[in-house]
């Protein structure tokens, strides 16, 4: 299972935690982590642990931009 379910998949609060930085304080460091760990989305990375996580419940997007 570990070779055809990915250890890292974009979840949307990532996403908006990435887009959120970018747009309002200019700071793409959090797209360059997420780019690097879904570089590799089928390899547990050390010190990319907390990007498998699930949102906390303070975290879940409830609309994307595309409206799903």
């Amino acid at each position: 299972m570990r070779q055809v379910n990915p250890a890292v998949i974009p979840r949307n609060h990532r996403i908006e935690q990435v887009i959120n930085a970018a747009v309002e304080g200019q700071d793409f460091e959090p797209f360059a982590k997420l780019s690097a760990v879904l570089s590799q989305p089928y390899r547990s990375q050390e010190g990319f642990e907390s990007y498998a996580d699930p949102p906390q419940p303070g975290e879940r997007v409830h609309k994307t931009f595309c409206g799903t």
